[in-house]
């Protein structure tokens, strides 16, 4: 290529990313949308700070999920029985390093189900699409021993073993493209309150407010 050419090519990339720059940060909400990425401890209303016990959870896990994984390498034996999960337009992985993002196919489902729902539900309000973060799934016994270093919180006995569990963030969102007012922090807590306050009624999942790691903790029960 010509050094004129080069020129050329350069000059229009720079035109293109001049154009497309704004325009991209207007159709994700702008720094008040992307803000809310960062974890901020949101008001969660009584009615959405679900308390479904340990015990349901791993009723519902062990009847229809995988039996718990030793380690890492014990996955290929059980492949497939179980998704491979990739950030999506509904959801964002944003894995620790605790767990893996794999899930029975049930499971997989409620959680696009929900993202998918919870930015309908902001867009019927009028506000900016975004999306949930789904902070672990698949663990394995080896996975939680690591974890229970680290939070005391953490279980032996964790419907996560089973790959019909995920945790899901109340504090963090990322926009999506579009348009719409702001929402505050609150009214994305509420709106995804009331997204699993409908799921559960249904008797798609059990949920779990988990106050010390901001999040749902979310077993799928069919």
């Amino acid at each position: 290529m010509t050094n004129r050419k080069k020129r050329t090519v350069l000059t229009i990339t720079l035109i293109v990313a001049i154009v497309c720059v704004p325009v991209l940060y207007w159709l994700l909400g702008g720094k008040a949308c992307i803000s809310h990425f960062r974890a901020v401890k949101p008001h969660v209303e009584a009615k959405y700070r679900f308390d479904d016990r340990n015990a349901k959870h791993l009723t519902y896990a062990r009847r229809i999920g995988i039996e718990p994984l030793a380690r890492w390498n014990d996955i290929f034996g059980v492949k497939d029985r179980l998704c491979w999960l990739h950030t999506c337009r509904y959801y964002l992985m944003a894995s620790y390093g605790h767990s893996h993002p794999l899930l029975i196919p049930e499971a997989a489902q409620l959680l696009e189900d929900i993202g998918r729902n919870f930015q309908q539900r902001l867009v019927s309000e009028g506000f900016h699409p975004h999306m949930v973060v789904a902070t672990s799934l698949l663990r394995t016994k080896e996975g939680v021993k690591r974890l229970q270093r680290v939070n005391a919180a953490a279980v032996s006995n964790s419907a996560h073993l089973n790959g019909t569990t995920f945790d899901i963030s109340y504090a963090r969102f990322v926009p999506w493209f579009g348009v719409g007012k702001t929402p505050s922090r609150n009214d994305l807590a509420r709106a995804l309150g009331e997204t699993l306050y409908e799921l559960r009624r249904q008797g798609r999942c059990c949920v779990k407010y988990e106050h010390s790691t901001n999040c749902y903790h979310i077993t799928v029960c069919q």
